[in-house]
């Protein structure tokens, strides 16, 4: 590829990118976007998964309902790393996924190895009673390494669009905290752990600006 071409090439890309932010912000709550809102509810219960294992806890079950909300349940671990893993988890996925625009060659092994870890997460720890969050978990698992065996040509927009999600997620999910019970979302959690109750807001502007 000449040097005209890959700029061309990066230029789209970058257009593509910018779109879709634009089409996230203004649809973010209608259905269209369901399934990628899922995906990173999917992803953001995951990163409490991981969190939990990493710290040496044992994952009892990990959940995903069709009304967008999530659980893991877990004994022992460090719950200031889990309670955070969530967001801050889903802000980092996003960001590499974004730096690696200009690197085509690791979109493949990227979508790969989160596709795997996709199935195992839901195979190890989503009960088949959910079935929801079990058919999403094999569904976005397979799909990404589907995609990621075939090498499709717009792997790199798909990869970017779901970092889009990613990193917009707390955001919008602000919104939600803003609205409901802070006591019940992460933030609240956390600052539970830690006994001061008040924390709750400064954690989730924490997280939001994070993100």
């Amino acid at each position: 590829m000449t040097e005209a071409a890959s700029f061309s090439s990066r230029h789209r890309d970058l257009l593509w990118l910018l779109g879709f932010v634009v089409v996230t912000v203004l649809l973010w709550r209608t259905p269209i976007l369901f399934p990628l809102r899922c995906f990173v509810v999917l992803v953001h219960e995951t990163g409490h998964a991981v969190a939990a294992l990493v710290t040496g806890a044992d994952v009892v079950h990990l959940i995903v309902r069709p009304d967008e909300s999530g659980e893991v349940r877990y004994i022992g671990g460090m719950p200031i790393v889990i309670a955070s893993a969530g967001y801050v988890g889903s802000a980092l996925l996003g960001s590499v996924m974004l730096a690696l625009t200009p690197h085509a060659k690791w979109h493949r092994s990227f979508a790969g190895g989160l596709g795997v870890l996709l199935i195992g997460i839901t195979l190890l720890y989503v009960p088949f009673d959910n079935l929801f969050g079990y058919l999403l978990g094999v569904a976005w698992g397979v799909g990404l390494l589907h995609v990621a065996i075939r090498g499709y040509v717009w792997l790199p927009r798909l990869v970017n669009s779901l970092a889009v999600m990613l990193c917009l997620y707390a955001v919008y999910d602000f919104s939600d905290f803003l609205l409901g019970d802070p006591e019940r979302t992460d933030a609240g959690i956390l600052a539970r752990y830690l006994g001061l109750s008040w924390l709750a807001w400064p954690i989730g502007l924490t997280w939001v600006a994070f993100s």
